[in-house]
């Protein structure tokens, strides 16, 4: 609120004066090009005069000097993907011993390997194979227990080619028109920052990856692709019905297509690796326009902080296409004092969208399937429950293609009203609603707390409307502002505040929408580890998820009788008839002072937002008081399934409140600049869904809350050179003269830290646990030592932690950027145009936030530690051929 539209209006400003516009985004040493062109054409008659404009725009980063993204991984050593763990400690230096799950008594313990080697003939062929395309380690970790043995780098690549074209119409003294149309189509891919195995023929990576391909690993989950296509028309007609009324239609229409998916896309990984898929699972899926082979390699999972494989796009996830087309009209009337806006406007909007992001499967490996018992955080390790074919989570999704769309009606009224010569007061009444989202099949399914499931007869059954939610008729927003000029002088006065609607469905994306209870639609199996991990929840890789039973459409959809392991994890819109319409209340008092070439304001901004949609909760936790080592699947509030989420549930609240100092110096004598401190307290309940039964514990700062900002921006044209006040003329003019100077400056202090236990041993079927926070937190804030780490404690098993939300600020950045441009003309209306761009000027490390997550003593973890930094310094230098 403020800050970012002040921030991004001054950041584009310092831009266009030091370079091109969208180079900005272009990496080191890319090759840019941009073309013009541009015509005129007179009608008949003088006043009937047509301008039309194209304009291409292409941009390409298909080398190794993309952005680059420093990547720190933890793997195990060569030795423990044989077995051999007699080297795996904790970080008190204590063994971190490995037991045998097969030898679990009733009790659930187990007994240790002998010498803490897994036998060759207990590790599974489908882990050998996994292994096979995981790097070595390549640095000295960061501790004893191996955390960090691993550093790499992943690069980002380009491709754009967009076109402008547009067409301005005079079309008679009190009309014009204009057209637009606008193609950006880009092609974005990533390489990871794991080196490609020996033994993979990178001819076989996807035909569209174009960075590196003789060193890249399909089963990096940094290594995607992705394809975007953003089309806009936008049409306008300006009429003059008199110079007291007059109307301003507009028209516009947007098409975005976008699809991702991971370079193991195609490659056979689920034969490759002996891990079956379901019959049920298309062997192909729709990539927009073509077909691609739905067999990409499985997500392979570990608790413990090791890398796992595999990535979430996984065969492909698809808009295809998102489409708004948007009319509205605005009629503005003067009379007397007051100058009188009304209009309409209506949008209809829709998007197609498919997932195909697990259709290979998905494996979760925990260190509890190797330790000592499920709850004891010092033995155990994930990668030797791989190993051992001990998995504790396994599911798979496939989502076909569906079409939603929602229909929006606003019209408002606002009166420009001048009191007094010194006086302006904005009222304002504005209107709207918001059909319900629907399916064009009517392919929606829901979730009923309370309806009786036949399966069980228990409570928890789906249902199947026909809209997402129910239209809010009561969307009715006031507006008010005054401007005040005390005596007519340099002071300004201003105040205002209103109300503001948003979508009912905001904070939830395409892949979130309601699914799991669509057999006729969806592929999806979810199978936990029964006993919150006493025993694995499947057989082993070997045998994967099984087949996917199909069900009809009815309540008891996906459902098992109590006592038996669920095999689905509903996920709902919660509550049609109770969903409201989020809405923000914004409010401001400023105050303004000129004094020669300057102006000062300060005053406050607050924005209150209630009803916000974000999140989803796992309604199917455990219940505090239930908790504890007995505790199973049984005992959940609805046995008969796996998770229940409720999707982008909108009981979340945001708060700001903003002190803001403004100072700007408007341009004069070659020099303006533009400054802004903003001293902020951002609140929510958007963080933390550890404990579900206690949501208010997750109100504390927004996730990206800055306390203190400061931004400053400034242009200087050194008064040297042809047209400036000195060396205005002669040779010396031209080749010292000319030079424009910019820099921007921001400071800023750190984010919130949230602080976390690890492993979560809560026992509570899906919440997350906080540490315990048992002194004073702050710390000496150096890299290898940010917080008092000895402030917090792991709370143990079957309870949750008490450390607030955002209870600490993580590093502040400081950043210089600074320009030098000068334009050399030749033959009249050439120029050539030289710019040198330095990012990060002064190189200043900007760190990123510490490791938090809290652990046992004698766990294997790494804490407190800051382990990367934002970019350094960057150049830049352009030529800008200009006719």
């Amino acid at each position: 609120t403020g800050t970012n539209d002040f921030h991004g209006a001054l950041w584009w400003y310092h831009r266009q004066k030091a370079m091109d516009a969208r180079s900005y985004f272009a990496p080191e040493r890319d090759p840019f090009r941009e073309h013009l062109y541009g015509f005129e054409v007179d009608g008949p008659i003088v006043k009937d005069k047509v301008h039309f404009m194209v304009s291409r725009e292409e941009k390409r980063s298909l080398t190794p000097s993309g952005f680059n993204i420093t990547r720190f991984k933890t793997f195990p050593t060569l030795a423990q993907r044989q077995g051999d763990f007699s080297g795996k400690f904790n970080t008190d230096g204590a063994l971190r011993t490995i037991y045998d799950p097969l030898t679990t008594d009733a009790n659930g313990n187990r007994t240790p390997f002998p010498g803490n080697i897994i036998p060759a003939n207990r590790i599974s062929p489908q882990s050998q194979a996994i292994m096979r395309w995981m790097p070595d380690p390549d640095r000295t970790p960061d501790d004893i227990s191996g955390t960090n043995n691993f550093q790499g780098v992943s690069r980002l690549g380009l491709t754009s080619v967009g076109w402008t074209l547009r067409g301005d119409w005079q079309a008679s003294d009190n009309d014009k028109v204009f057209v637009r149309f606008i193609s950006d189509p880009i092609g974005d891919e990533s390489v990871g920052s794991w080196s490609a195995p020996s033994f993979f023929d990178s001819g076989d990576l996807p035909s569209d990856a174009k960075l590196l391909l003789d060193d890249r690993n399909p089963a990096d989950p940094d290594d995607w692709l992705m394809t975007f296509d953003a089309y806009n028309q936008a049409a306008g007609w300006t009429h003059t019905f008199s110079p007291s009324l007059i109307s301003d239609f507009r028209q516009t229409f947007q098409y975005f297509t976008q699809f991702a998916r991971n370079t193991s896309q195609g490659l056979g990984f689920p034969q490759q690796l002996g891990i079956p898929v379901p019959s049920q699972i298309p062997s192909t899926v729709d990539i927009g326009g073509g077909t691609g082979q739905n067999d990409h390699f499985p997500a392979i999972g570990f608790d413990g902080g090791y890398t796992g494989f595999g990535g979430g796009w996984g065969g492909g996830s698809a808009i295809n296409p998102r489409t708004s087309w948007h009319f509205g009209d605005t009629v503005t009337w003067l009379r007397g004092a007051h100058a009188i806006k009304f209009g309409l406007e209506t949008r209809r909007s829709g998007h197609d969208y498919f997932s195909a992001s697990r259709p290979s499967g998905g494996y979760n490996f925990a260190a509890r399937g190797t330790a000592a018992n499920a709850f004891d955080a010092a033995s155990g390790d994930a990668v030797a429950s791989m190993l051992v074919d001990w998995v504790d989570n396994a599911n798979i999704t496939h989502k076909t293609q569906r079409n939603f769309s929602t229909s929006y009606v606003g019209m408002f009224v606002q009166d420009d009203w001048q009191v007094r010569p010194n006086v302006i007061v904005n009222l304002g009444l504005r209107y709207e609603f918001d059909t319900p989202m629907t399916e064009r099949n009517d392919l929606i399914s829901s979730f009923d707390l309370n309806l009786n499931n036949p399966v069980c007869n228990c409570p928890g059954a789906f249902i199947f409307p026909t809209q997402m939610y129910e239209t809010s008729k009561t969307n009715i927003a006031p507006r008010f502002g005054i401007a005040w000029n005390p005596g007519g002088g340099s002071t300004v006065v201003r105040a205002g505040g209103g109300l503001y609607y948003m979508q009912p469905m905001i904070g939830m994306n395409p892949w979130q929408t309601p699914s799991s209870g669509r057999g006729d639609i969806v592929f999806q199996k979810s199978l936990p580890s029964p006993d919150n991990g006493i025993t694995p929840a499947i057989d082993g890789l070997g045998s994967g998820v099984g087949d996917i039973p199909s069900f009809e459409l009815q309540p008891g959809f996906g459902a098992v009788p109590i006592g038996e392991a669920p095999i689905l994890s509903p996920d709902y819109l919660c509550c049609p008839e109770l969903r409201q319409n989020p809405y923000s209340i914004n409010m401001s008092f400023t105050l303004q002072h000129e004094i020669n070439d300057f102006v000062f304001e300060t005053g406050y901004v607050g924005n209150l937002v209630r009803n916000l949609g974000e999140w989803n909760y796992n309604l199917n936790q455990l219940r505090p008081e239930l908790m504890g080592p007995d505790a199973v699947q049984v005992n959940r509030p609805f046995p008969q399934y796996n998770h229940v989420r409720q999707i982008a549930v909108n009981d979340k609240t945001m708060t700001y409140h903003a002190f803001i100092l403004k100072a700007e110096k408007r341009y004069a004598e070659g020099l303006s600049f533009i400054s802004n401190f903003t001293w902020s307290k951002h609140l929510g309940n958007r963080e933390g869904r550890h404990n579900i039964y206690d949501r208010k514990s997750a109100r504390g700062p927004a996730v990206y809350a800055r306390r203190l900002r400061f931004v400053f921006a400034g242009l200087y044209e050194l008064p040297f050179g042809e047209g400036r006040k000195y060396l205005n003329s002669g040779a010396a003019a031209t080749a010292l003269g000319g030079w424009d100077v910019t820099a921007s400056f921001i400071g800023q202090s750190g984010l919130p830290l949230h602080f976390m236990s690890s492993p979560n041993l809560t026992n509570s079927f899906g919440g997350a646990s906080r540490a315990n926070l048992i002194g004073n937190p702050k710390g000496p804030q150096t890299t290898d030592n940010w917080f008092n780490v000895d402030a917090f404690e792991h709370p143990g098993p079957f309870v949750f932690g008490n450390a607030g939300v955002g209870i600490l600020e993580g590093p502040g950045s400081a950043d210089v950027d600074f320009s030098v441009a000068k334009d050399f003309v030749f033959m009249e209306n050439k120029r050539i145009r030289f710019t040198a761009d330095f990012f990060n000027f002064l190189n200043h490390a900007n760190f990123n936030n510490p490791s938090t997550n809290i652990c046992p003593a004698s766990a294997p973890c790494t804490t407190n530690l800051i382990t990367a930094s934002q970019f350094g310094r960057r150049t830049q230098l352009g030529l800008q051929f200009i006719f």
